[in-house]
């Protein structure tokens, strides 16, 4: 299997800063004030010099970390064999929490040369959304993993995929995703 370069730096960062902060939440893609920016301070969380864990998992999304727990849309195996994973991990020790996987039945995404998405999450529901690259949009509850719902944007509004995967992330703004 091919591993994108990406991911592994992206968990090493994020499992890092879990590590020392007992409120550190980065709930969106660009972080907790949609800013690209992480509003811990480098002397606060300094940086080790090896990875705490590592995870086998391919995709260059961006993980969320939220209460001590890391969200991280991937996928797994070759052409027939590929699965699209949300996968919920202890962000200190990076052990599995829960898995949902979804197969990918209609893509011609090249997903070796392009990041899939990332989830979401929101405080207020507890429950992370997912947009996987076939189009399904997906609700998860956070502590279980349990789907509470699933929209097939495909059938809904034409969704198409490409290529190169244009899988997005969902993002919550007050009662809405």
């Amino acid at each position: 299997m091919i591993r994108p370069k990406f991911l592994a730096p992206a968990l090493w960062l994020v499992a890092a800063l879990a590590s020392g902060a007992d409120t550190f939440n980065w709930t969106h893609w660009r972080g907790p004030k949609q800013t690209g920016a992480s509003l811990e301070t480098y002397e606060k969380h300094l940086l080790p010099t090896e990875p705490l864990w590592k995870v086998d998992l391919a995709g260059q999304g961006t993980p969320i970390v939220v209460d001590g727990k890391m969200f991280v849309f991937g996928y797994r195996g070759e052409f027939d064999d590929l699965v699209e994973t949300l996968t919920c991990l202890d962000a200190a020790t990076g052990k599995p929490v829960w898995e949902k996987q979804f197969r990918d039945f209609i893509s011609d995404t090249a997903y070796n040369r392009y990041a899939i998405g990332s989830p979401a999450y929101d405080a207020e529901t507890k429950q992370v959304y997912l947009q996987t690259t076939n189009g399904y949009f997906v609700c998860c509850d956070a502590a279980t993993g349990d789907i509470k719902w699933r929209h097939s944007l495909m059938e809904a509004v034409g969704r198409i995929t490409f290529p190169n995967g244009r899988t997005g992330a969902p993002v919550v703004e007050g009662d809405t995703v």
